[in-house]
């Protein structure tokens, strides 16, 4: 078989303006965008196999992690292709595993010192 393909980027430039702002929200720390969620979460139920593929095509937007590679939180840029009770499910899949998500709008995105404040509030950093 003959397949072709051309480079994608791996983010808007929406979501890269606001990687930066985590980058400097988390200075000692990583942010790593498009995070797989079968490389963040393990199944845990008797059937593995269908919870695995529950979460299998599913990517978080950004995970971030202290200066140990241990994953702090889950970060969420929410704009008009989220939906409440998607998003509902995909927090109680990481919640389930103690994993916290903080979502924030696309379109009102909080600056960097709003960003800190509110990792620190769930004393993630």
């Amino acid at each position: 078989m003959d397949f072709n393909y051309r480079a994608k980027r791996i983010m808007t430039s929406n979501e890269v303006e606001f990687f930066q702002r985590l980058r400097r929200a988390n200075p000692g720390g990583y942010v790593f965008p498009q995070v797989a969620f079968s490389a963040l979460l393990e199944p845990s139920s008797r059937n593995k196999w269908a919870a695995f593929k529950h979460i299998s095509q599913k990517r978080v937007d950004y995970a971030i992690y202290n200066n140990r590679l241990e994953l702090l939180c889950i970060v969420e840029l929410d704009d008009r292709t989220h939906h409440p009770k998607k998003d509902a499910v995909r927090d109680a899949a990481f919640a389930s595993a103690g994993i916290v998500t903080l979502r924030w709008q696309a379109s009102n995105k909080p600056d960097e010192t709003q960003i800190r404040t509110q990792l620190e509030q769930f004393k993630v950093i």
